[in-house]
């Protein structure tokens, strides 16, 4: 079971907040922040800020839907796509790039295509965009919450 502040914490994570953005937004140090963020790989057996995003998105939130005008002006590619799904499960750059037989460097480049059109500033931020708008299917999903 999560604290009140360690869910605040996942939350700002989730929304692709950085550790000061976090200290920031709960008047905490930074080195408490990133404490919080520690605390939450430990508690919840996550190793990854991206596999946070998703056990937030899975368990607690359903982000807001986006207007129709800006769902229609922002494409995605089908590999972006497969990309970010395999980010979604978990995986590194490197990981993704074997998975889909490329290099990690063109993975990388994707991401940050993706961050651009989406305007998130990473890939928790990325992830929270694309539920958001529906174009991510969250690969957990269908299994038990616990929030």
């Amino acid at each position: 079971m999560l604290t009140p502040r360690e869910f605040q914490a996942l939350s700002l994570i989730a929304k692709g907040c950085t550790d000061r953005d976090i200290s920031t937004q709960l008047c905490v140090s930074l080195s408490t922040a990133r404490k919080h963020r520690e605390h939450l790989h430990d508690k919840l057996s996550l190793n990854k800020s991206a596999q946070l995003a998703i056990y937030y998105l899975e368990n607690f939130s359903a982000p807001e839907p986006t207007n129709k005008a800006q769902l229609q002006s922002t494409k995605l590619s089908e590999r972006e796509l497969q990309i970010v799904q395999l980010f979604a499960q978990g995986m590194s750059d490197k990981e993704v790039a074997r998975e889909l037989a490329i290099s990690d460097l063109t993975v990388r480049k994707h991401r940050g295509n993706m961050q651009d059109k989406l305007a998130a500033s990473n890939i928790c931020g990325l992830l929270y965009a694309l539920v958001a708008r529906g174009w991510l299917e969250l690969p957990l999903k269908g299994q038990a919450n616990t929030g």
